[in-house]
């Protein structure tokens, strides 16, 4: 294939398809018309020249293209889809590794041919970024490079991209080109032109005045009266916003501003522009709902804290924890109630407590309540496929004070989070079976704490016999209904049988001090779940209810709350006091497979 345009390949069902291409007609988009060549093609007699124009067509034309996306292949133009195959080998589509030496001379015929600025500088751009990549030579066409360049301008003057917002992209597009050739006259040119858009832009239109600054600031090419001719309008544009009451206008023209007084080693500048900032969204904060306040003042707190203006920082923190105190009222409040079938509820308890052995009964009661995180990852699969709410929004989760205090990302970012929230609110529930079988389990064995103790805890290598007064009396305490109580006493020591368990694994218990590094102290159940071991040896559904019901903000947090005073009156109560019960149960042996197989012989022989 050549690139004259004399023995251009020219097909009817192609040609159509750009045809509709363009202002006031049916396509608007390029990547449709070529689904559109692609579609069309299935059904045609082809030669093999003429399938190869084809395809050739159809990838320019579906390329992405993104100055702020890596592109597999270290180009601009990178695949509109690629997934991960079983084998470990990656499909694109488009695929450079389907095209050819010819598939660029067809590009670069349909660049020399059309008259349509949008389509000219689609296939000049992709035969100067990908030429190279799919020949395998060094030499780049600098005549398409040029080419592609007037053309963006030229599609941009006629408004020809769509909205005024649309028109960033190109020309952003054009300045790396130019920046490319390391043409002075060139780049002067587009950047003027950048400069000319952002300029003429209401402060509404923060994407299209904004543009110069994001297209400027790793380009050291840019002249330096245009450099500071975009400081200028971004200086008068936060001018402009604080004046208006605009705060997030503000807040992106002192970012952006930042951005380039940041290497400068002196800080009044910078200073100066985060106040403005500051100022700008503490007037507006007053009449912001309290949750909105709080979410946004944080981050300017943060650009105070950066650019050493401490005072400011900690008036703004107060402020914020002022408004925390209001945020609750603000909530709104859901309640969800779950019927369950008594009848089946106490067949399927009375099946699990079966047999004479109380230890061996709540043990496989205590696995039975346990979540399945297999089955609770289907359910965040299915979810995010039928709910796209779920797949684009996060959670945050606010304290009593009403500060965010943790939050939950989308499945596609977070899958750990939204597997921990998910295994939390499973775990509510099962805690009703939980709740009602320990209750069953008791009627039934009647066994004193003394009893249960030497039943469940002697002989397991996390239980000291110096800590049994513990157990009786927090056992006691939950069997006389005094769960605050009963929780005070147990949490404690399931820190300590966590500690024992790293010794029983062959892990410190103990870890330098980090203000006396020549002493010694315990490690506490945060470093327990930080432990590479741990998550290995506990199975996921243990280790996922420990971590939840103890020292997880997206979950329960029990540990965490108690010990710094946070925790509200009504966590103590015998639903909570239950999961401690059971975090016992399930301790005394974790993983029967590894850890304690004596043991678990020890208690099925004793069941049977």
């Amino acid at each position: 294939m050549s690139n004259s345009t004399e023995d251009f390949i020219s097909l009817p069902f192609v040609e159509e398809a750009f045809r509709q291409f363009g202002p006031q007609c049916l396509i608007h988009e390029l990547f449709i018309v070529g689904d559109a060549i692609a579609a069309t093609a299935q059904s045609q007699e082809l030669t093999s020249d003429e399938r190869l124009a084809v395809e050739a067509e159809v990838a320019a034309l579906t390329f992405h293209g993104s100055p702020w996306v890596k592109s597999c292949w270290e180009t601009y133009f990178r695949p509109r889809f690629s997934e991960k195959q079983r084998d470990g080998t990656m499909l694109h589509d488009p695929d450079i590794r389907h095209l050819t030496a010819e598939s660029v001379q067809r590009w670069k015929q349909r660049a020399t041919i059309t008259t349509d600025p949008v389509v000219r500088a689609r296939f000049a751009d992709v035969v100067w970024d990908l030429e190279r990549a799919i020949t395998g030579t060094g030499v780049r066409s600098q005549q398409f490079a040029r080419l592609a360049v007037d053309a963006y301008l030229q599609g941009v003057d006629e408004e020809r991209f769509g909205a005024p917002i649309a028109s960033t992209f190109p020309l952003h597009r054009a300045l790396m080109i130019a920046t490319e050739l390391n043409d002075a006259n060139l780049m002067r040119l587009v950047a003027t032109r950048i400069l000319v858009l952002g300029e003429g832009a209401p402060l509404t239109s923060i994407g299209i005045w904004s543009m110069p600054s994001s297209s400027f600031l790793k380009n050291r090419s840019i002249p330096a009266d245009l450099r500071q001719r975009m400081l200028d309008q971004l200086e008068g544009r936060l001018a402009n916003a604080s004046q208006m009451g605009n705060e997030h206008a503000c807040y992106v023209a002192g970012t952006a501003l930042l951005k380039y007084l940041r290497p400068i080693e002196e800080k009044s500048q910078r200073q100066r522009v985060v106040r403005i900032v500051g100022d700008a969204h503490r007037r507006s904060a007053e009449h912001w709902p309290s949750m909105r306040a709080i979410g946004i003042l944080r981050s300017i707190a943060m650009l105070y804290e950066q650019e050493s203006l401490g005072e400011e920082a900690r008036e703004l923190q107060l402020y914020i924890e002022r408004r925390g105190e209001a945020a609750h009222l603000e909530m709104k409040r859901f309640e969800y109630t779950i019927s369950i079938d008594e009848e089946h509820a106490t067949a399927q308890i009375n099946r699990i407590l079966a047999g004479d052995a109380a230890y061996p009964a709540l043990f496989r009661l205590a696995q039975a309540c346990l979540p399945d995180p297999d089955e609770l990852r289907k359910v965040v699969e299915e979810d995010g496929e039928d709910l796209l709410v779920s797949r684009l929004i996060p959670r945050s989760y606010h304290g009593r004070s009403g500060l965010p205090l943790s939050e939950v990302g989308t499945p596609d970012d977070d899958p750990a989070g939204n597997l921990v929230e998910l295994f939390s609110k499973d775990l509510q529930i099962k805690m009703i079976y939980l709740v009602l079988g320990i209750r069953a389990a008791r009627d039934k064995f009647k066994m004193s704490p003394a009893e249960l103790i030497d039943q469940m805890l002697v002989g397991s290598p996390l239980f000291n016999e110096d800590r049994r007064p513990f157990f009786e009396q927090g056992f006691a305490a939950y069997e006389s209904g005094d769960y605050m109580k009963a929780i005070h006493i147990l949490v404690p020591q399931v820190e300590n049988m966590m500690r024992e368990l790293l010794g029983v694994m062959g892990i410190t218990k103990s870890k330098p001090n980090p203000a006396q590094p020549h002493l010694f102290e315990y490690k506490n159940m945060n470093d327990f779940f930080r432990e590479p071991e741990v998550v290995q040896a506990l199975e996921e559904n243990l280790y996922l209810f420990l971590r939840s019901l103890y020292i997880d903000k997206r979950a329960l947090n029990l540990r965490n709350d108690l010990a710094h005073g946070l925790a509200e009156t009504h966590t103590f109560s015998e639903d909570t006091a239950s999961l401690v019960i059971q975090s016992i149960i399930l301790l005394s042996m974790p993983n029967p497979s590894e850890v304690y197989s004596s043991r678990e012989q020890e208690i099925n022989e004793s069941a049977d």
